[in-house]
């Protein structure tokens, strides 16, 4: 009876442990973490922010530094980005390009000069933020939804299958862990490659720390990003990336992605036109404005038209031609 009893109490206690210890493991919620995507999308939307970006080649040879200005409103955004690059061997050198994203797709504006623009790409399978690719500045507004450089719904959802499979394990909730609400990892097999991820996201299922480890060559890549409220909005405030190599030593610096001075934003549509640019608008929607003027302007040519030519008349003597004109003038010659 005393084994019996010592059983039990075992069992009672490793029953103890399992009820009070971390949360059980459950399959990825997908449904529940997409409504979550979506309240992200909107937060994204009518505002405006500046944001810097900052990167180095593996060597230090070349630096690259990053300045952006996003206005967005309803499913339109439109970034102004100029890129300096310092390079050992060229040198200097920078470039100014304009992006704008709509429903009906997405634009690469290149400004050559001071109001010279030439549309270098128009996308228009690209309708969603969560369609736009590495380096526009609206994919750097969406990491909080990437692991590593994709959106999380998608690798799971199979979207990318032909170069990427993600299978999600072990998701678990964490109650009082602001930061780390929501914790899971992943095997992944990106173009024949396999790795593991980690992910930590916060009570509103934003990312706050990814790391992904390559299971070939050890090295990882770990980011981390921090936010900013404005108003009720959750916003990325600065993200960090770093690749370290398998005995932890850093292989490169970090890069570094800063955003500031976010601001509420009520703009027109007129603001994500292409005819901005002096460019052919591919949609009415965006030309704007009314063009009734156009018709007075129209009906005042036509009218110095008919004024200039009665009077002509008159100067030359001929009266001007009336309804009977044709029957007074086969009388004058009878």
């Amino acid at each position: 009876m005393r084994h019996v009893r010592y059983v039990m109490l075992f069992l009672a206690a490793i029953l103890e442990s399992c009820l009070c210890g971390p949360s059980r493991a459950e399959d990825f919620p997908l449904v529940e973490y997409e409504t979550h995507v979506a309240r992200y999308l909107a937060s994204i939307e009518n505002i405006a922010v500046d944001f810097t970006a900052t990167d180095q080649a593996f060597d230090g040879s070349v630096t690259f530094f990053d300045e952006y200005s996003l206005i967005s409103i309803t499913g339109n955004f439109r970034a102004k980005n100029t890129t300096r690059v310092t390079s050992k061997i060229d040198g200097q050198y920078s470039k100014i390009e304009w992006f704008v994203l709509r429903p009906d797709g997405h634009f690469i504006v290149s400004e050559k000069a001071e109001g010279q623009f030439l549309l270098k790409a128009m996308q228009k399978e690209i309708t969603s933020p969560l369609l736009t690719e590495r380096t526009t500045p609206v994919y750097l507004l969406m990491r909080p939804l990437h692991a590593g450089h994709y959106p999380i719904n998608r690798l799971i959802r199979g979207e990318m299958k032909k170069t990427h499979s993600v299978n999600p394990k072990n998701f678990q909730r964490h109650s009082g862990k602001k930061d780390a609400s929501f914790t899971f990892q992943s095997d992944n097999v990106t173009n024949g490659m396999k790795s593991e991820t980690h992910y930590e996201l916060n009570d509103r299922w934003l990312v706050t720390r990814v790391v992904i480890k390559s299971q070939g060559t050890g090295e990882q890549l770990k980011q981390e990003i921090t936010y900013t409220m404005l108003g009720e909005r959750l916003l990325p405030e600065r993200v960090t990336t770093q690749i370290f190599e398998k005995s932890g030593r850093p292989a490169a610096p970090p890069a570094k992605l800063e955003f500031t001075n976010y601001r509420v934003y009520n703009g027109r549509l007129a603001e994500f036109s292409l005819a901005q640019f002096g460019l052919p608008e591919t949609s009415s929607k965006y030309r704007g404005g009314s063009y009734w003027y156009l018709w007075f302007i129209a009906f005042a040519f036509i009218s110095l038209g008919v004024g200039w030519y009665f009077r002509r008349r008159m100067t030359s003597g001929k009266p001007a031609p009336g309804p009977n004109s044709a029957t007074g003038a086969e009388g004058s010659n009878a």
